[in-house]
Parts: structure tokens; sequence; C-alpha cells
């Protein structure tokens, strides 16, 4: 009965290392191929084909967060009016809250 529980301990320990081995493959895997896709895109010199990068992040961006996201900027001037909005609109939940 032992025999078997640590057969059977080691076995799961054989495939959690064999598992996370082929994570880590693929990681690298992945890491690479987005390497050389950003150094293959930093050598285009068109600015149309720049200019449709650009939009296809965009398409990817909406793809993976969904399309009713919003993205703010975190700095410069677009930040400051995503927070001046930001407080606008809780002083104006507040105000709500407060005539109810």
């Amino acid at each position: 009965m032992i025999a078997a529980a640590q057969a059977e301990a080691e076995r799961t320990r054989i495939e959690a290392k064999a598992q996370a081995e082929a994570t880590r493959l693929a990681a690298e895997a992945e890491a690479a191929a987005i390497l050389t896709k950003a150094e293959a895109d930093a050598q285009v010199e068109d600015q149309f084909a720049r200019q449709m990068e650009l939009q296809r992040i965009e398409v990817s961006k909406v793809r993976a967060y969904g399309d009713r996201t919003i993205f703010v900027p975190s700095d410069g001037p677009g930040a400051r009016m995503g927070n001046y909005l930001a407080i606008g609109m809780a002083a104006g939940l507040g105000a709500d809250d407060h005539r109810t």
C-alpha cells in the first residue's frame, strides 16, 4: 500500500516537472517570436506600413479586452484629462446620492 502511494507521488512529481518544462519552453518560444517580430517591425521604413501595424495593434487590443473597454493614457496631458473626467464623474455620482 505504501509502495503504491509512493509510486503515485513519484508519477505526479514527474508529470508536474514535465508540465513545468513544457510551459517554460513554450514561453521561451513565444518570447523569441515576439522579439523577432519586434526586430522586423523596427526595420519597416514605410510610413503607411507603420500606420497599418498600429491599426492592427488596436484591433488586437479590442479583441483582447472587449469593445466596451476605454483606454486612458497614463502620462502626459491625456492622463490629466482622464483624471479630471473621473473626478467629475465621481463628484456627479456623489451629488446624485446626496439629493436622494
